[in-house]
Formats: structure tokens, sequence, C-alpha cells
């Protein structure tokens, strides 16, 4: 049967195996005898955790990488982390990756202690212009893979390499825009509608 922690739950006399996932480090099992008129609480000893909220921004330019990210632990991954919502972690040591193909950012060493809410972040500065769509992917030698869909007036934060910016047709025909980023440099990409 199910309850929750609020609740009184009845039973017939017997031994019980009582189990709770409050996360993913804490999957807990209490056994447990009963007899007539008995009346116990049940009490589970949980694994300390943390929550974390964790939001990546670009080096030098503030830019907030808008995506769910990945701790990484002694080369394996240990937890997901939602973009908004954080990640209920074991405190520790660990590295912070942006799984994307295209900005494959990598933080290493992040220190999630026991105290109570750590908060990492930064609003992107920049004002909108016009929402107006664009794609980007990267040029590699194995072929181009497009990762993102974007707004035409956003500042996109990039790795060092080869890219190709194209406009959407809904707009016109544009010619696309292959470019090169070093780091530390900062660029303003113009498409042109064919004429």
């Amino acid at each position: 049967f199910r309850f929750r922690s609020k609740d009184r739950a009845y039973l017939d006399p017997g031994s019980y195996e009582f189990r709770s996932t409050p996360n993913a480090d804490n999957e807990l099992s209490v056994t447990e005898s009963f007899k007539d008129d008995d009346h116990k609480e049940i009490l589970f000893e949980l694994t300390h955790t943390v929550h974390a909220k964790i939001k990546m921004v670009a080096q030098g330019s503030g830019i907030w990488m808008r995506s769910n990210l990945e701790l990484w632990q002694g080369g394996e991954k240990r937890y997901a982390v939602h973009g908004n919502n954080g990640v209920r972690a074991l405190p520790g040591t660990y590295d912070v990756r942006l799984p994307l193909f295209l900005t494959p950012y990598l933080h290493e060493g992040l220190v999630l202690t026991e105290e109570a809410e750590q908060k990492y972040y930064r609003q992107a500065d920049g004002t909108a212009i016009e929402n107006k769509r664009i794609f980007l992917e990267r040029v590699t030698t194995a072929g181009n893979k497009r990762d993102k869909l974007m707004r035409s007036d956003d500042r996109i934060p990039l790795t060092a390499g080869r890219y190709r910016l194209k406009g959407w047709s809904s707009l016109g025909d544009f010619d696309p825009v292959t470019f090169e980023m070093a780091v530390g440099e900062e660029k303003e990409i113009t498409l042109h509608a064919k004429p």
C-alpha cells in the first residue's frame, strides 16, 4: 500500500518493509513489525543533499547559456540540472557541462557545500530589438550540424570555430553567412536579402 508522510495508515499485524525515494540519492528502506494495538512512527535516515540552481554564462560577456546542464564527477554524469529548477545533489566537487554541440562549455571544480541553497546566475545584458528567427550551425569537417534556432537580436556566446548563419525563409531569400570566431572576439553578423 502507499501513503503520504502525513497520513495515518491502518494495517494487519505482521512485518512490513517501508520504502521511500525522496530523490535519486535516497532510496530508503525500513522494516518494522506490528502487533495488535501498536502505534509506531516510521523514521527514515536521509542522506543529506543540497538544492543548487546553476546558470552558466559565457566568460567575458556575461551571456546566460539558457539550457539544461549536467554535473559530472570522476568521468561520469551524476546529475541533470534543470535550467530553472536546478538540482538536488550530494555535496561535493563537480564539473559542470553544457551538453550542446554548438556551444559545448565546461566549468571544472564547482564545489557544492552543505549551505542552504546556492545560486549561480547572471542576466544577459542588452535589450531586445525584434524577434526574428535565424538558424546557426557549426561548420565541421564531419559536416554542418544545426543546434540552435535563435532570435536575430540575441547575443550568442560561441566557442572558437567556424559557423554559418542562415535567415528565415519566411522573411525573404537570404545569402547564408559563414564566419570564424576566436576566443574573446565579438562580431555582429548582418544577413542581406537577395534582390
